[in-house]
C-alpha cells in the first residue's frame, strides 16, 4: 500500500515504485496477487489506476486486489482492480449482524458483478485498535459472517487478519482454533456445493 498522489509527478513517482517492487517479486513462487489498495479514498483513484497500470506493464500473471470500505462507489474502483474485498467488522460494532448482507449485497450490485467480489470477515480483537475490552469474534459470529457474505454474493474471502490476531491481548490459540474449525467446515462440506 504506497503513497497517494495527488498531482501528476507525484502518481508518476509513485507508480515507478510499485513498478520496480512488482519486477522484483512478479516470479515469486508464492505470490498470489498483488495487494495494491487498503481502504482507499475516493481522492486516491488516479494513483489506484496508475499504480494497477504500472504492475500490468511488467506482470499480467498475478492479479491485483484492494480492500474498500466506500462500498457505495465501489463502482468508481473497479475497473482500476481484478477483483475487490468488502470489508465489514460487525462484530462489537453494529448491532445487527444484518450489516454483513447488506454490506456485501450493495457491493455486489455497484458492482455489477463485473468484478470478483471477496469479503473480508473479522477474525481479530478490537482492543488493538480502540481499548474498549471488546473480545474477537466468537465461533459462531464467525460462521454468521462468513455464510452472509457467501450468500449474498462473495466469490472469495479474505480473513483479516492473523498479524492483528497475534497482536490482541487475548490468547490468539483459541481464535485461531475456531477459525481453523469454521473454515474447514466451510471446505469439507459446502465448497464443492458452492462451486
Amino acid at each position: 500500500n504506497f503513497g497517494w498522489g495527488t498531482n501528476e509527478t507525484m502518481i508518476e513517482q509513485y507508480k515507478q515504485i510499485v513498478v520496480k517492487r512488482a519486477e522484483a517479486v512478479k516470479n515469486s513462487p508464492g505470490l498470489f496477487a498483488y495487494y495494491l489498495c487498503d481502504e482507499p479514498s475516493l481522492q486516491q483513484i488516479p494513483s489506484l489506476f496508475a499504480n494497477c497500470r504500472g504492475i500490468r506493464e511488467v506482470d499480467y500473471d498475478h492479479f491485483i486486489w484492494g480492500a474498500i470500505n466506500n462500498r457505495l462507489y465501489i463502482h468508481k474502483y473497479k475497473e482500476a482492480l481484478d477483483t475487490y474485498g468488502i470489508d465489514i467488522y460487525p462484530c462489537q460494532h453494529y448491532d445487527d449482524f444484518n450489516a454483513v448482507h447488506i454490506v456485501t449485497y450493495q457491493a455486489r450490485n455497484l458492482a455489477m458483478s463485473l468484478r470478483a467480489n471477496w469479503g473480508i470477515p473479522q477474525i481479530f480483537d478490537w482492543t488493538i485498535y480502540d481499548q474498549k475490552n471488546e473480545l474477537p469474534p466468537t465461533r459462531e459470529q464467525l460462521y454468521n459472517m462468513v455464510y452472509q457474505m457467501i450468500a449474498e454474493g462473495a466469490n472469495g474471502l479474505i480473513f483479516y487478519d492473523y498479524s492483528e490476531g497475534k497482536r490482541g491481548p487475548q490468547k490468539w490459540e483459541p481464535q485461531w482454533e475456531n477459525l481453523k474449525s469454521v473454515v474447514t467446515d466451510l471446505r469439507d462440506n459446502y465448497v464443492p456445493i458452492i462451486l
